[in-house]
């Protein structure tokens, strides 16, 4: 997701600043949360991915939807690599 927004070839230019600092900021929590909770049971990292979730794909799926494209309908997850 990090690469996503940060990536010119992908969503950097088309992407508010705005929207772009709410990504980062929730990846970012995300992130204190699991180096807080190393020890963490597989459903909380499940809800905190959720969590995650649902901050990034509304603002993604926008992007997609004003450009008349392409659509993230691919479950809207993405892997650990995109952190």
């Amino acid at each position: 997701m990090r690469n996503t927004i940060e990536d010119k070839d992908k969503l950097a230019d088309k992407i508010s600043s705005e929207d772009k600092d709410t990504i980062q900021e929730a990846i970012t929590e995300a992130q204190d949360w699991l180096n807080a909770n190393d020890d963490a049971e597989k459903e909380d990292l499940e809800d905190k991915m959720k969590d995650l979730q649902q901050i990034c794909d509304p603002i993604i799926s926008q992007i997609y939807g004003s450009q008349g494209g392409q659509s993230t309908d691919d479950g809207g997850e993405f892997d650990d690599e995109e952190l």
